[in-house]
């Protein structure tokens, strides 16, 4: 969503008496639209950060599970040589 059109009216309607913002079939308090705007903005800004992290994180869980099972491997093929040395004996 573009914020621009509506920081514009909001500050248009800060500086006109009764701080209203005219809106197509809508009068608001624009403090109070500010505010919410302010806060849409902050959401924005959060979700986009908190998907960043999401990929991150995935990326390291992919990382790990990846390490893991060649540690699980690793692991058998260590059990079965010992395993095999103990027949030998």
């Amino acid at each position: 969503m573009n914020t621009e059109l509506l920081r514009r009216a909001i500050e248009e309607a800060l500086n006109r008496p009764g701080m209203t913002a005219g809106l197509p079939k809508v009068t608001v308090d624009a403090a109070r639209l500010a505010h919410l705007l302010d806060h849409y903005e902050w959401l924005r800004d959060e979700e986009k950060r908190l998907t960043i992290e999401v990929e991150r994180l995935r990326d390291a869980l992919e990382r790990a599970s990846s390490t893991l099972a060649n540690i699980q491997f690793q692991s058998c093929l260590a059990a079965r040589a010992a395993v095999k040395q103990i027949r030998e004996e």
